[in-house]
C-alpha cells in the first residue's frame, strides 16, 4: 500500500494566502459546556489572484463565510468543501481564476464547535471534582492547541510558519476568570455573564496560543525583569493548600528570573506577563502556551519537601516546570518550522529544564540524581527494541520505514493522534543526545550559540539545522552531520571495546560499533531502517587511558565502523592496560567490555574504591544489565557486578536505584515464567540475595528510630543519605525482609493511631507497602480512611502505592470497587488499577478482568490515547513475563479500538517485544541464575 501525502501529517497548505491577524471570539454553552459558538475575522494577505482559499478545520460546523477585499467588495464562496483526510476546508469562489484579487482582505467565519471532556485536545472541559462534576463551579475550560489541534477550535492556518497576531474575547459566567496569551484589555458585564477582551499578541504560531477559564483567583504576583509573574489557583486552594502554592511559586520565580538573566537584554521576554496556572486534576503533568504555563495541582500542593519521596518529586516537578517556562522562548518566540522536528523542540526545552535547575540548586545534583535515571535508562530501554524508529524523518524516509511495517495503520493518521508519533520520537533519547552535544562542544559554546540562535530567529520558524550551524560556526566542529546520524537512524550503537599488545609492546585499543538491533535478529530485523548516507553513528567520546589519573583523557570522535589508538608501552606498563570511558560525559551508547576485562579491572577498582565517581558505577551496572539482557554477558557477571558495588559500601542512592531497577525486572521474570515451575524458589532466593546486599545497612536501620522519622535537610550529603534510606527501606520491603517489614508495619500503626499528626515518616512508601503486605482488612480500611480524609498531604499518593502490595483476592476486589467511588479522582482511578496490577500475577489477572468488564466506561471517560495506549503499554510491559498472555491483552485492546486503524500500532507490539526479550533471557540464563542464587 502506497503511503501518500494525502493525510494531515504530511499535507501542507499553499502559501499564496497568508494570515496576518486573527480576531477570534467564542461563546461556550454555559449549561452543558459541551459546545461553543465561534466567530473569526481573519486579515489575510493574498499574494496572487485566486479562486479558492484553503485553511485547516476539524469537526467545526461552518455556518457562514464571507470575504471583504481591499476595495470593500463582499464575496461569498459558491461552495464550502470539506476534506476530512487532509483536515482542510476549501472555499471555492467560482470558476473565474482571479475572482479573489491580490492584496489584503478580511475573511469572516461563523462556526459551531465541540468541547471535549474525555480527550485533552483542542478545547477541553476539566470537570475536576468527581463529587461535584455536575456543577460548573468545579469546571475549567482549557485549550491545548499544539501540533494539529488549533484546527479543532477555530478555522486557521495550523502550521508553525503561518505566524500572525491575535486578539481574543470570550463570554463566561460573571464569577469566572480567564487567562489568555496576552493581558486583559477590558471586560463588559451583561446579565449573569461577562465578555472579556484581550490585548493583541505578538506575531506567533497558532500552536502557541491558549486560554484557561474557570473559577480561580490570583494567589500571588511578583515582578521579574519588568514582567508580571502571577500564580492562579481554584478558590478552595486558599484554605488548606495555599501555603504550598506560595512555596512552589517562590521557586518558580527563581526559574523565570534565571532565564531572563541567561538571555539578558539581547532577548528579553517579549510580553508583559507570564501566568502560572494550578489546574485541578489535570490530565497531564503540565503544558505551556505563550503567556502562561499550566501545571497539575498534584505537583504544586505536594511539595512541602520534608521526606525523601517528597524531595524526589520536588526535583521532578521543577525540572518539568523549568522546561515549560523555557518554552516561552524556545517553542513560542522561536518555533520549530515543521512538526517532523518536534523531538528537537521538546528535547531542547527538557534539557534546558535540567540546566536551569542545576544552576539554581546545584546541591540537588540533578544530572547525577535524575538525568541518568529518568532519561538515559528510559531511552535505552525502549530504543533497544526491534520496532523502534528514527526520531526525525521526511515523507520519503517515512514511506521507506512504514513500508516494512504496516502502512495501513498510518494511512488514516489524524491530527489528534500525534501522541502516537511523540512516543516514537523518544524525547528522553533527544534530551540525552542534546546533553551529549553540550559536552562535545563545551557549555560556553553551546549556550552562546543557543542565545545567538534565539536572537537571530525570534518570532521566526527556523529548523534544528539552523541551530546546529550556529554551533558549528562557534565550536568549529561538524555538528550538523553528527546530529543527523542520531536523529535519522533508529536504535543506538553498541561499541565493542578491545585492547591488545602489539609487537612493540604498545597497547592498541580498538572500538567497533554496531546497531543494538543486530542482536535482535530473530525479531523483525527487516524493519531496521536507516538512510544510505548514514551507515554509522558519529560518536564523540572521552576515554581515560589511566583511570587513576583524571588528566589522562583522550577525546575521540568515532565516525566509522572501527576506531583505534595506541597507548605507549611505558604508559601501558604503568597501568597494566586499565582504561575506561569517562561517563561524566555520557553518550547515548552502550559499551561492551569482555567479561574477563570486567573481572580483571572494573571489579577490583570497585573493591579498592578506585572507581570514585558514582556515575561510573551507575553506568557500569546499566551497561552490564543491557549486555546481559541481549545475551552478550552472562547473568553471573551481572550479579557479580552489583554484588561488588553493594559490598564495597555503596552509599549513592542513584547507584542503588540502578541496582533496584535491574533486580526488579528480574523479579518480574521470576514471578511468572513459562520455562520453570519453581518460580517461588527463584523469588525467595532473589529476596535473600537482596538481603545479603544490604546486610551492612539493615542492621543499622532496623533498630534505629531516628532513621524512620528523620526529616531531610537541604544539605547535599544528608539529602543523599535520607533519599538512600527511603529507597533501600522500600527495597527491603519489596524483597521481603521480614525484620524490616515488621518494623515498618509497627511504624505505620504508630503513625496512623496518632492520626498522622506526628513528624512525617521518612520512608512513608515503605511503611504503606509493608502494611499492605500483611493482607489485613484493617489495613485496607485504614487506607480508605486516610485517602478520604486526606489530612496528610501525601496520603493519596502513599495509599495508591500501597494498594499494589495487597495480594489477597478479597481485598483486591474491594480496592477495585473503591476505585469507582465518587471520592476517587479520575486520574487516581487509573493509578489504582496500575498499582494493583503491577506486582503479582494473580492481582494483575483480577485487574485485567475488571478492565474488560468496564472497558467501555474507561474508554468514554478518559482520553482514548492515554487510556487506550499509554495505560496498556505500561500494563503489558511492566506486568508480564509471559509473551502469550501479553499478546492476548494486546489483541483485546486492538479489537476494541479497531474503529481507528492507527490503533493497530507498534506500541503494543513494542510492549510484547519487551516481554519477549525478558522471557528469552530467562530461557537462556535461567539455570545459570538458579545456580548463582543458591549460595544465598
Amino acid at each position: 500500500m502506497e503511503m501518500t501525502r494525502n493525510n494531515a501529517w504530511w499535507y501542507h497548505l499553499p502559501t499564496n494566502v497568508w494570515p496576518t491577524h486573527y480576531k477570534w471570539s467564542i461563546k461556550p454553552n454555559w449549561e452543558s459546556f459541551n459546545t461553543f459558538e465561534g466567530e473569526l475575522w481573519c486579515r489575510i494577505k493574498v499574494n496572487e489572484p485566486c479562486n479558492e482559499i484553503l485553511f485547516h478545520s476539524v469537526k467545526l460546523d461552518i455556518k457562514h463565510v464571507e470575504l471583504k477585499t481591499e476595495t470593500n467588495k463582499l464575496i461569498k464562496p459558491e461552495k464550502i468543501l470539506y476534506d476530512e483526510e487532509k483536515e482542510i476546508v476549501k472555499l471555492f469562489f467560482g470558476t473565474q481564476r482571479d475572482i479573489v484579487p491580490s492584496g489584503t482582505a478580511m475573511l469572516m467565519v461563523k462556526y459551531h464547535g465541540m468541547i471535549n471532556e474525555h480527550e485533552l485536545k483542542g478545547l477541553y472541559v476539566n470537570r475536576w471534582d468527581q463529587e461535584h462534576r455536575d456543577s460548573k463551579d468545579w469546571w475549567w475550560l482549557i485549550t491545548k492547541l499544539d501540533r494539529f489541534q488549533a484546527r479543532m477550535v477555530l478555522p486557521c492556518w495550523d502550521e508553525p510558519h503561518f505566524k500572525a497576531s491575535f486578539t481574543f474575547d470570550i463570554e463566561i459566567p460573571k464569577d469566572w476568570n480567564c487567562v489568555f496569551t496576552s493581558e486583559k484589555d477590558h471586560e463588559e458585564l451583561f446579565g449573569n455573564g461577562k465578555k472579556i477582551h484581550f490585548k493583541e499578541t505578538p506575531f506567533m504560531s497558532i500552536s502557541s496560543l491558549g486560554f484557561v477559564a474557570g473559577k480561580f483567583d490570583k494567589i500571588d504576583e511578583r515582578v521579574v525583569d519588568s514582567t508580571k509573574f502571577r500564580v492562579w489557583a481554584p478558590k478552595w486552594h486558599q484554605n488548606s493548600r495555599v501555603e504550598f502554592i506560595h512555596q512552589m511559586f517562590e521557586m518558580a520565580t527563581k526559574i523565570f528570573d534565571f532565564y531572563t538573566k541567561t538571555w539578558g537584554k539581547d532577548f528579553k521576554y517579549p510580553i508583559e506577563k507570564l501566568d502560572l496556572m494550578v489546574v485541578p486534576n489535570y490530565a497531564i503533568e503540565g503544558t505551556s502556551s505563550f503567556g502562561f504555563v499550566a501545571v497539575r495541582d498534584h505537583w504544586s500542593i505536594d511539595n512541602n519537601f520534608t521526606t525523601s519521596w517528597e524531595n524526589w518529586k520536588k526535583q521532578k516537578f521543577f525540572i518539568h516546570l523549568a522546561g515549560h517556562i523555557i518554552k516561552q522562548w524556545f517553542g513560542h518566540v522561536v518555533t520549530v518550522k515543521d512538526w517532523q522536528q518536534i523531538w528537537f523542540e521538546k528535547a531542547m526545552s527538557h534539557f534546558l529544564g535540567y540546566y536551569a535547575v542545576d544552576k539554581i540548586w546545584p546541591e540537588w545534583g540533578v544530572w547525577e540524581q535524575r538525568f541518568n535515571w529518568d532519561e538515559f535508562t528510559q531511552a535505552v530501554r525502549f530504543d533497544g527494541l526491534p520496532s523502534t524508529v528514527p526520531m526525525e524523518w521526511t515523507h520519503e524516509t517515512w514511506k521507506k520505514w512504514v513500508g516494512k511495517v504496516n502502512v495501513e495503520q498510518f494511512e488514516n493518521f489524524k491530527s489528534g493522534d500525534y501522541g502516537y508519533l511523540e512516543k516514537f520520537f523518544r524525547f528522553s533519547k533527544g534530551t540525552t543526545i542534546i546533553r551529549m552535544v553540550r559536552d562535545y562542544i563545551g557549555e560556553h559554546s553551546f549556550m552562546k550559540s543557543l542565545k545567538n540562535y534565539l536572537v537571530k530567529y525570534h518570532f521566526k520558524c527556523p529548523t534544528a539545522d539552523d541551530l546546529w550551524v550556529e554551533m558549528e560556526v562557534d565550536s568549529k566542529k561538524p555538528l550538523k552531520h553528527v546530529i543527523a546520524t542520531w536523529s535519522k537512524m533508529n536504535a543506538f550503537p553498541i561499541v565493542h571495546v578491545n585492547g591488545n599488545v602489539d609487537a612493540s609492546g604498545n597497547f592498541v585499543i580498538t572500538l567497533k560499533q554496531e546497531s543494538v538491533l543486530n542482536h535482535l535478529k530473530k525479531w523483525k530485523t527487516d524493519q531496521y531502517y536507516h538512510e544510505d548516507e548514514y551507515k554509522f553513528w558519529h560518536i564523540p567520546m572521552t576515554f581515560l587511558t589511566n583511570p587513576k589519573d583524571s588528566n589522562s583523557k583522550v577525546e575521540i570522535f568515532m565516525d566509522k565502523e572501527t576506531y583505534s589508538w595506541t597507548i605507549p608501552a611505558a604508559e601501558y606498563r604503568a597501568n597494566g592496560g586499565y582504561f575506561k570511558l569517562d561517563w561524566t560525559k555520557p553518550v547515548f551508547t552502550t559499551f561492551f567490555y569482555h567479561e574477563d576485562y570486567i573481572r580483571k579491572f572494573f571489579i577490583p577498582a570497585i573493591q579498592h574504591h578506585e572507581m570514585k565517581n558514582p556515575v561510573d558505577r551507575f553506568y557500569l551496572i546499566w551497561n552490564t544489565f543491557m549486555m546481559t539482557k541481549f545475551g552478550l554477558h552472562s547473568s553471573t557477571t551481572f550479579f557479580d557486578v552489583i554484588k561488588t558495588v553493594a559490598m564495597a559500601g555503596e552509599d549513592n542512592w542513584s547507584v542503588w536505584g540502578a541496582i533496584y531497577e535491574t533486580l526488579w525486572e528480574l523479579r518480574l521474570i521470576f514471578i511468572e515464567d513459562d520455562h520453570y515451575k519453581n518460580c517461588d524458589e527463584f523469588t525467595t532466593k532473589l529476596n535473600k540475595f537482596v538481603k545479603f546486599l544490604l546486610k551492612d545497612k539493615r542492621s543499622l536501620w532496623s533498630g534505629n528510630e531516628h532513621w524512620w522519622f528523620q526529616r531531610p535537610t537541604f544539605d547535599t550529603k544528608h539529602r543523599n543519605e535520607e533519599m538512600l534510606w527511603g529507597l533501600l527501606t522500600h527495597m527491603l520491603v519489596v524483597f521481603k525482609d521480614d525484620e524490616i517489614e515488621h518494623k515498618a508495619v509497627d511504624i505505620f500503626w504508630q503513625w496512623y493511631q496518632k492520626e498522622y499528626n506526628s513528624d512525617k515518616v521518612e520512608s512513608s512508601k515503605a511503611i504503606f507497602a509493608a502494611a499492605a503486605q500483611t493482607n489485613d482488612m484493617k489495613v485496607f480500611n485504614a487506607f480508605i480512611k486516610i485517602y478520604k480524609e486526606d489530612k496528610f498531604e501525601h496520603a493519596r499518593e502513599y495509599v495508591i502505592h500501597g494498594f499494589g502490595f495487597f495480594n489477597n483476592s478479597l481485598v483486591v476486589n474491594k480496592i477495585l470497587e473503591f476505585a469507582f467511588e465518587k471520592d476517587v479522582q479520575s486520574e487516581d482511578r487509573l493509578r489504582i488499577f496500575q498499582s494493583v496490577a503491577h506486582r503479582f500475577p494473580s492481582c494483575r489477572d483480577q485487574t485485567w478482568k475488571s478492565i474488560q468488564e468496564k472497558f467501555d466506561f474507561f474508554f468514554t471517560h478518559y482520553d482514548p490515547w492515554r487510556f487506550g495506549v499509554n495505560f496498556f503499554q505500561q500494563f503489558i510491559t511492566e506486568t508480564f513475563a509471559d509473551q502469550k498472555n501479553a499478546q492476548l491483552v494486546g489483541k483485546f485492546v486492538q479489537e476494541k479500538l479497531s474503529h481507528g486503524k492507527h490503533w493497530k500500532n507498534e506500541m503494543f507490539e513494542q510492549s510484547i517485544e519487551y516481554v519477549r526479550i525478558k522471557s528469552e533471557w530467562f530461557k537462556r540464563d535461567g539455570n545459570e541464575m538458579k545456580q548463582y542464587l543458591k549460595q544465598f
